[in-house]
């Protein structure tokens, strides 16, 4: 059997549903990924310091 190569397999893909970033501060993050991405968490968790988890 041949070998896949990724770039032929990459046209497989239609949808991302979710990426997991680990990161040491999550309000600090929410707030780059806001200025510089312009993404917006949903409103499932309030936006404060010393939150644990966002979905952006």
């Amino acid at each position: 059997m041949g070998e896949i190569k990724f770039e032929d397999k990459l046209g497989d893909i239609t949808v991302i549903t979710c990426i997991y970033i680990p990161v040491n501060n999550v309000y600090e993050s929410i707030k780059w990924y806001q200025k510089n991405l312009g993404c917006e968490p949903t409103t499932i968790h309030p936006v404060e310091p010393g939150m644990k988890m966002a979905i952006m």
